[in-house]
């Protein structure tokens, strides 16, 4: 349809004018209009162009030509699984046995020098266990700071209180999930209003 803003043909109508299946509108303003018409008559000749340039199809052999200037990378582990593969059977033999007795080793130092083990252990849990210390801490100065924790704060200090406002939430969160059960429910059958 003709821009209404510029009176001129848009490209969907020039795209229209090619096809040959325009409006009788478009037709008589392209007729009488020579800025659209020379545009009309630009763009077929682009298109005639176009068409007339040959189909581009790449030869068999491209795909081994840009294969064969790419270099594939191998992921680490399909690298070693390779390594494997190459040694021969007694040198894969004398790895496994290389992994295993470095294994055996870290477990007999570990049973030699439990007292070390120990200490580092209890430092490093006593460490930890200090920095969960002041997290605890700094989380509940940081809550105890909000707006909102005096007011939660008496409700909860009375039982009664705490009560009556569980049971407030509890009921209006059953009320939002049958809303929501009756939302997303299908409906029974047609409706006579949703013909239309």
């Amino acid at each position: 349809m003709m821009d209404p803003l510029s009176a001129h043909l848009t490209n969907d109508d020039l795209d229209a004018l090619l096809d040959r299946s325009a409006d009788p509108a478009v037709v008589r303003h392209a007729d009488a209009c020579a800025e659209c018409r020379a545009l009309a008559g630009l763009d077929a000749r682009v298109v005639r162009g176009l068409e007339g340039l040959p189909r581009f199809a790449p030869s068999a052999a491209f795909a081994d030509r840009v294969m064969a200037g790419v270099a594939v990378r191998q992921a680490p582990a399909a690298a070693g699984l390779r390594l494997l593969d190459r040694l021969a059977p007694r040198r894969a033999a004398l790895v496994a046995v290389g992994l295993v007795a470095a294994v055996s080793l870290s477990v007999v130092w570990g049973a030699l020098n439990r007292d070390l083990l120990t200490a580092m252990g209890s430092g490093t849990l006593d460490l930890l266990g200090g920095w969960l210390w002041n997290l605890l801490r700094a989380t509940g100065a940081a809550l105890a700071a909000q707006p909102w924790y005096g007011p939660l704060r008496e409700v909860s200090a009375s039982p009664a209180r705490l009560g009556v406002a569980l049971t407030a939430v509890a009921m209006a969160y059953g009320a939002i999930l049958l809303a929501l059960r009756r939302l997303m429910a299908l409906p029974a059958g047609p409706r006579p209003y949703a013909n239309g």
